[in-house]
């Protein structure tokens, strides 16, 4: 029996070594979008404070103006908002050494980010660092580790279509759309909706899926930028007017929990940023230049106040 558990622990480790192998092959992508993450570092590190530090998912790219928000409350802005599937964890591991007294954290979490174990991040933080192996540095959590694993086979097989010189990799957007705040270029945006967004689903989980070891690492990281002299904040992101009714009872629940379990001071209500339609873009988390300086409008009188 011990023999037969020998076995089957090195041929588990043969098949994750050659995946792992193939993953991290180099490839020639210097222009594709997750890599914008170094420019957006890069940035965060030449920043004096007091600095504004803005967290999240691509709904950060889109949803806000950097330049306007940093010219209204006198502070560097840095928005490090990236890709939903790299996982907040990866996030708040990246910015810690850089958070100093007087600086202000903005988390601005897609929704989903509270739900299973997206918080965790999984196979898009597998292409980050296939990309930019570096980026290992920020993989420091188990739950991490383990849904990157979990994806590590449908990301090889990506990366051998890759390599075999198919487009397994292209993206919307690329690393040069990005200014040098961190936002998507409004150009690239317009302030119309995609046709696409007429049959785009939307919906919020059930409170049944809700992932508490997320909140309590929020919790965690509420208490170390705290200590830093800090302070950190989170903002829901904006919600189509047209779906709040179908989801206002997951989204009064996932209130509701974050009022009794989240340290981390929430910035307005959900009902507070709902948007028509037509003021997003290509998904119901991506605004065009038109919900953008809506949202930013919203964001900055809280500040304001």
């Amino acid at each position: 029996m011990r023999r037969l558990l020998t076995r089957i622990s090195l041929l588990i480790l043969l098949v994750l070594t050659t995946l792992l192998a193939v993953v991290l092959i180099p490839v020639d992508a210097t222009d594709h979008f997750l890599l914008a993450l170094i420019d957006k570092e890069n940035r965060l590190q030449q920043l004096d404070s007091p600095k504004m530090i803005i967290l999240g998912g691509s709904n950060t790219v889109f949803n806000i103006d950097s330049r306007r928000i940093a010219d209204a409350m006198d502070y560097s802005v840095a928005n490090l908002g990236m890709h939903a599937g790299l996982g907040l964890m990866l996030h708040l591991n990246q910015v810690r050494s850089y958070i100093r007294a007087g600086d202000m954290v903005v988390i601005m979490p897609e929704y989903a980010q509270f739900y299973r174990q997206l918080f965790f991040g999984g196979r898009t933080v597998t292409r980050l660092v296939m990309f930019y192996p570096q980026y290992f540095r920020y993989i420091i959590n188990w739950r991490q580790y383990l849904e990157i694993l979990k994806g590590l086979g449908l990301e090889t097989r990506s990366k051998l279509v890759y390599l075999l010189g198919r487009s397994a990799y292209e993206e919307t957007y690329r690393r040069s759309a990005f200014n040098e705040f961190g936002d998507l270029n409004p150009a690239l945006i317009g302030d119309q909706p995609q046709e696409k967004l007429k049959y785009e689903h939307y919906e919020i989980r059930n409170l049944a899926d809700i992932n508490h070891a997320a909140v309590r690492e929020l919790n965690k990281f509420y208490d170390y930028v705290g200590k830093r002299g800090a302070r950190v904040y989170l903002a829901f992101p904006p919600v189509p007017l047209e779906k709040y009714a179908a989801n206002r009872q997951e989204i009064e629940e996932l209130e509701t929990y974050l009022e009794d379990n989240l340290e981390i001071p929430v910035l307005y209500q959900p009902v507070e940023v709902l948007l028509p339609a037509k003021e997003f873009y290509d998904t119901f988390y991506h605004l065009n230049t038109l919900g953008r300086e809506h949202y930013t409008h919203i964001f900055l009188n809280y500040f304001k106040r």
